[in-house]
């Protein structure tokens, strides 16, 4: 079918652009339809919805976001975060609409989220603010460091080979991390732990006037986290009111999860 990709800002201005006009929804028949706007999951699902409704005979549907500015874009050079409730994978994909096999390279990388319609957004939140948060501490970094005469580069040379760990890190984490349980011990830090970390550089940037929210940050969710509900495993010592010394990954109680019903987050 012929490729028709909408890249505006927001699902409103897509709704505006496609659907309230009659002589452009019937153009839409037939035709798959691209969108790479900005906005949450559930925008994405109800678009997707109505969509079909307006459009009888529509020839397929791909929800994406595109992380990348125009100039990255016109190079190529970006990521495309995409995803259909009408195929499984990015294979499938292209089985399905085969033009897309050699359009979509020529805008970057494509990654396609399995999770169906709107799930592509939740992963391009994966994509922006881990540039975001490592881009906090990127300039966070380079006060500390040029404070005691050190240098930009060397920031960069240090986060640049840390960095390359975290994936085979955060996989390691995974099994852990599933079963909930929070036993002190073993080969992972405390809440306690971090927080005296970031607690122990306060003096330091107040006595130097510099900025403390960072790490201020940091030890509320660790704060929070210590009292968080959590689920009680029979296959191993953990208990709820282990508090800061709960493993670290007792974070994801307030991060990961939606409170129990009832409970107030």
């Amino acid at each position: 079918p012929v490729v028709v990709m909408c890249m505006v800002k927001t699902f409103a201005q897509t709704r505006e652009l496609l659907l309230e006009n009659e002589a452009v929804r019937r153009g839409l028949k037939g035709k798959l339809l691209l969108c790479l706007c900005s906005g949450n999951p559930d925008e994405a699902r109800a678009f997707d919805g109505d969509l079909r409704k307006a459009v009888g005979g529509i020839g397929g549907y791909i929800d994406g976001s595109y992380a990348g500015s125009p100039v990255v874009a016109a190079k190529g050079r970006g990521t495309l975060i995409l995803c259909s409730s009408e195929v499984e994978d990015e294979e499938g994909m292209y089985t399905r609409w085969p033009p897309l096999r050699s359009l979509l390279p020529l805008l970057g990388e494509v990654v396609f989220s399995t999770g169906g319609a709107g799930s592509g957004k939740a992963l391009d939140y994966a994509i922006v603010d881990g540039f975001m948060w490592n881009y906090i501490a990127f300039v966070s970094a380079l006060g500390l460091v040029e404070q005691e005469g050190g240098s930009a580069e060397q920031v960069v040379r240090v986060m640049e080979s840390r960095l390359a760990t975290f994936g085979p890190t955060f996989r390691s984490m995974l099994p852990k991390m599933n079963a909930r349980a929070y036993a002190d011990g073993g080969d992972s830090a405390t809440l306690s732990t971090w927080h005296e970390f970031f607690g122990g550089r306060m003096a330091y940037l107040e006595r130097h006037r510099m900025n403390t929210r960072p790490p201020a940050f940091l030890m509320s969710m660790l704060e929070e986290a210590s009292t968080a509900h959590a689920p009680v495993s029979d296959a191993t010592a953990n208990t709820p009111d282990r508090g800061m010394q709960s493993d670290y990954h007792r974070l994801q109680e307030v991060l990961r999860f939606p409170p129990e019903e009832g409970e107030d987050r």
